[in-house]
């Protein structure tokens, strides 16, 4: 939900006020991890491998270890937060898996040192987020709620002052305690920030199952048993097969939300590339709508999404449409592809994200293509600048096979590892292309080079919301460009594909829009203003989203229904500025909305 604020231009000091009252606090960054340079290394840390690079910096060791980094001076001050949010990357062998504590402590000016630490993880990528103040709200992984105690708060040393003062951070120390893990691991630091609200997290709306000692209502297809353990639901069978339960109590949501899937294969390489963890979920009148992630490799903690309103229709119900509000049943599927052997499925949560602490949406970022009359910088493959077609709305290719086109950002565009990428797509075929068509986004950064994010196995529909987080692209091998990792504060170009697998006929692809989702929703608050009674103009600054349209409204008095007076303001980033002339000098109130 948008905040709308009101001006009236004959009350500024009332409107300063309002301005200070509705001021609010951005995330404040304690370090990206960019070339970071400690203070110390304690054991085993300073026994292992520290690397620092452009983008994390990454520790290979066996043991506790440790490290202290002073924050500034100044000292950094990130008063008005209310959680901690971690990005890290943790590996090593299969015997690391829910051994792995994430500690960081926080030192203030009078030393009251308070650690946060994330016990029980397994290797992957992790988003880690918990509150400042209290393990009695829930904190999370990747979105996923953190259960049975294993996100604490503990103070390790009381300063002259009770508490942590957040306006003066002196010190920052980092940790890992492997717990009985005793071989090699690795810790990939990304991004340490204090944040607000829900700290760019999609937080947990509705748990569909958390697969703790579950076991389904029914098995089809090669699924014959299954196992129930206190944390996951496993499954081992050969071929394609799935089981069902029903959902207690019934789950209502919307579709803008987001299904997330946290799941772990395990099958030999001969399944790289093969594995389809499928998802379908049935509401009241029988309607069925699958979520399917088709070529998976063997891993572990695997987290999957999908934007609800991206599902296809399985199963047509007695109504038309599928109604959210009453979700009453999920079925569980796996599709091994071509792969012949024997593979193992351990379902280890399944929820519905994209909640806050205040409900509102996960935020815009920032439009990578609108394809609002656009063409293509260039085409490759089978797709040719002569079937491009441009319009108002959309951009369009019509071809057969792989085919691909390429265009340029100006400027770059600036975004972090930890967003969403999301498309919109139509995709327009006969029946024989259903499960088949490929779409394909490839960014590029300022030094070439690029990363992957396919949906492969897509059927024709129109309008498919198609998510990848931006951390799981697959880097392009024979892309590294000339400095190694991606530099997500610098994309320079996307490409657009299409990859149609084995159906050969005529598609058409429709762009619809490509953009990052994944930031906190920003509150419309001005921040500036002022009048020049010679001109008559009115001088307006209010804070904006990237790449978002607003309209000024006005009206004579507050009584008096706001009309758009002034529309499609495009943003000018972070905040936005616009000269009006007001409809009556001695009177009028304005308000901004996003458009």
């Amino acid at each position: 939900m948008k905040r709308i604020v009101r001006l009236s231009l004959t009350s500024l000091a009332l409107a300063s006020g309002l301005t200070m009252v509705n001021s609010t606090r951005a995330d404040t960054p304690i370090t990206t991890f960019d070339n970071f340079v400690p203070n110390a290394l304690y054991p085993s840390w300073s026994a292992g491998t520290a690397i620092a690079t452009p983008t994390n910096y990454i520790i290979t060791a066996t043991g506790y270890g440790s490290l202290w980094k002073q924050l500034g001076p100044p000292p950094i001050n990130g008063a008005g937060n209310s959680n901690i949010v971690v990005d890290v990357n943790l590996s090593g062998s299969a015997g690391a898996d829910g051994k792995l504590g994430v500690i960081v402590d926080l030192k203030d000016a009078d030393n009251t040192q308070i650690s946060y630490r994330w016990y029980g993880r397994s290797t992957g990528h992790h988003i880690l987020v918990g509150n400042l103040f209290s393990t009695n709200v829930p904190a999370t992984d990747n979105g996923v709620i953190i259960t049975n105690n294993l996100y604490r708060i503990v103070t390790n040393a009381a300063g002259t002052t009770a508490g942590l003062d957040l306006t003066a951070l002196w010190h920052l120390n980092l940790e890992l305690d492997p717990s009985t893990y005793a071989v090699a691991y690795t810790l990939q630091w990304n991004d340490l920030r204090l944040t607000s609200g829900s700290g760019g997290s999609t937080g947990v709306c509705a748990v569909v199952s958390a697969f703790d000692n579950t076991v389904l209502s029914g098995l089809y297809g090669s699924w014959t048993a299954q196992t129930p353990t206190p944390t996951n639901l496993q499954v081992t069978a050969t071929g394609w097969g799935g089981g069902w339960s029903a959902v207690t109590p019934n789950i209502n949501t919307t579709s803008n939300k987001t299904l997330q899937l946290n799941v772990t294969l395990t099958a030999p390489a001969a399944a790289n590339g093969k594995l389809g963890p499928i998802v379908v979920l049935e509401d009241g009148d029988g309607t069925q709508l699958k979520y399917a992630w088709y070529g998976q490799t063997p891993g572990t903690n695997l987290v999957l999404s999908s934007v609800l309103s991206g599902g296809t229709i399985a199963v047509a119900g007695s109504v038309a449409g599928f109604d959210f509000s009453t979700i009453k049943y999920y079925n569980l599927q796996l599709d091994p592809s071509s792969y012949a052997g024997s593979y193992t499925v351990a379902w280890n949560d399944l929820s519905i994200i994209g909640c806050d602490n205040t409900n509102s949406e996960t935020g815009f970022c920032a439009t990578v293509c609108s394809f609002k009359n656009f063409f293509m910088s260039g085409d490759y493959g089978n797709w040719s600048s002569a079937n491009e077609i441009s319009t108002p709305d959309y951009w369009e290719m019509s071809a057969s096979g792989f085919g691909g086109g390429y265009s340029s950002l100006y400027p770059n565009l600036t975004t972090t590892s930890n967003r969403t990428l999301q498309l919109n797509v139509t995709l327009i075929a006969p029946a024989a292309a259903n499960g088949k068509l490929g779409p394909i986004v490839v960014l590029q950064d300022a030094d070439g080079t690029q990363l992957n994010y396919a949906w492969y196995g897509q059927s024709p529909g129109t309008n498919l919301v198609l998510t990848k987080a931006l951390n799981a692209g697959a880097p392009v091998g024979g892309q590294p460009g000339t400095t190694a990792g991606f530099d997500f504060g610098s994309i320079a170009f996307f490409h657009l594909q299409l990859d149609s697998g084995s159906y050969a006929d005529t598609y058409t692809i429709q762009a619809n829009d490509l953009s990052i989702i994944g930031c906190p929703p920003v509150i419309i608050q001005i921040t500036a203003f002022s009048y020049d009674p010679v001109s008559g103009q009115f001088n307006l600054t209010w804070s904006s989203e990237n790449g978002a349209t607003y309209a000024i409204q006005t009206s004579s008095d507050l009584g008096t229904t706001f009309a758009d007076a002034y529309t499609g303001i495009a943003s000018g980033g972070a905040s936005t500025s616009v000269s009006i002339t007001p409809l009556d000098p001695a009177r009028t109130f304005i308000r901004i909305r996003k458009e």
